[in-house]
């Protein structure tokens, strides 16, 4: 593994159901919320709006201390 102990997935938009849950589901951790991270158009069209972000991460040793 290169001497790697973990990696950290940069972040996902909180209001990406979709992908959060493919994350969990791969084992990885939530290392934290990260307020207000980004802006994006509201789902009704009107205007933009602040969303939240998850950053993620998993160990990579093969005895986890997770």
């Amino acid at each position: 593994l290169q001497g790697y102990v973990a990696s950290v997935y940069n972040l996902v938009y909180a209001n990406n159901t979709a992908s959060l849950k493919i994350w969990d589901q791969l084992g990885f951790t939530r290392a934290g919320l990260i307020s207000r991270a980004g802006w994006m158009r509201r789902t009704d069209g009107d205007g933009e709006e602040s969303v939240d972000a998850v950053v993620f991460w998993k160990g990579l040793s093969l005895i986890s201390d997770e």
